[in-house]
């Protein structure tokens, strides 16, 4: 492997700026002037692309077009949480992969009823069939607790998420 440092070409890294800058420049506008355009794919996420700057009228352009797109009305956690949450992380993983995986893994659409056994065959199916070790995650791992066998780390990983899963998880 190459060293990272003489991997960085300045004249790329400013064409990639420059680039970045144009499309979100352009997708913005788009937001701007015709924001039902972006409303439906907004609403579901809790992101989006934006300038950042230390000036206060770029702060308030982003606010503005954050509630005129509706930023993150419709995203999957609901009510308080915090990104940094190791307990909200594995419960948008656990909806993440479900939802993008439930074709394949005969999975009903998410409800209050069957929310329970959504979650377990989801996390059956993280763990047997894409080979996800919850306590090897550096992530996951902080839910562990003071369990010390990879088994009880696991349970307790799995416990956590399950919480904040039925908590969190919009359906």
């Amino acid at each position: 492997m190459k060293n990272k440092k003489t991997d960085l070409n300045p004249a790329a890294i400013e064409r990639f700026v420059q680039e970045t800058w144009d499309h979100v420049e352009h997708l913005n506008n788009i937001a701007r002037l015709h924001p039902e355009s972006v409303i439906r794919i907004a609403r579901k996420r809790i992101v989006w692309p934006g300038f950042i700057s230390r000036k206060r009228a770029f702060q308030k352009n982003n606010a503005k077009l954050m509630r005129d797109i509706q930023l993150g009305n419709d995203f999957v956690l609901t009510g308080e949480w915090q990104p940094d949450s190791s307990s909200a992380r594995g419960a948008f993983l656990v909806h993440w992969w479900g939802t993008t995986m439930q074709k394949q893994w005969g999975l009903p659409k998410l409800t209050e009823k069957n929310k329970t056994t959504w979650f377990d065959k989801v996390w059956r199916c993280i763990i047997e069939e894409l080979h996800i070790v919850p306590e090897k995650d550096p992530m996951l791992a902080r839910l562990s607790g003071s369990a010390k066998t990879p088994a009880a780390m696991r349970a307790e990983i799995r416990r956590q998420t399950r919480k904040a899963f039925d908590v969190l998880i919009r359906h």
